[in-house]
């Protein structure tokens, strides 16, 4: 199964980054891929919350709260991958450094499908797209929290 795993210190206390990933249904407001998110059904937060992500390519997934540890750990099934994904689940892992630092860690294990060129794919394209897109993702988180603004398309940042 491939792993891709990016860190990145993120100047804003550990409640404040635990507050935005938590709210669940607004990523959008952060991940520069992320056209708009909104949470689906019931709970409508913590364990077992799903949302749905449109991304600005116009693909959609739905993903589900599998791990909720407040202030350390939130992660999550994609219920609908996207492509030639079959499954994927992400992590997010917060370390506190210092009263203002904290290092985010995100974990995302997937698995393809189509066999073994699914395999091939997902080892020598998709990790390499997803590392790519995961670092923007912090990026987003990082920008988002230090300047209020919601961030949109490729990273741009947009009033809130």
């Amino acid at each position: 199964m491939p792993k891709v795993v990016v860190s990145r210190i993120i100047s804003a206390p550990q409640q404040a980054i635990w507050n935005t990933w938590s709210d669940f249904g607004n990523i959008d407001k952060f991940h520069p891929a992320v056209k708009t998110s909104t949470i689906i059904g019931s709970p409508k937060d913590g364990k077992g919350a799903m949302r749905q992500c449109e991304f600005y390519d116009g693909s959609s997934i739905k993903e589900r709260i599998t791990v909720h540890n407040p202030l350390s750990a939130i992660g999550w099934m994609l219920t609908t991958p996207p492509g030639p994904i079959k499954r994927g689940d992400a992590l997010v892992e917060l370390q506190p450094r210092g009263p203002s630092e904290t290092i985010a860690t995100f974990t995302l294990t997937f698995t393809m499908k189509m066999g073994p060129v699914g395999w091939l794919l997902g080892n020598l394209v998709v990790k390499r797209v997803m590392k790519k897109t995961l670092n923007q993702l912090l990026q987003g988180l990082d920008d988002h929290l230090r300047t209020g603004q919601r961030v949109g398309k490729d990273g741009l940042l947009q009033a809130a």
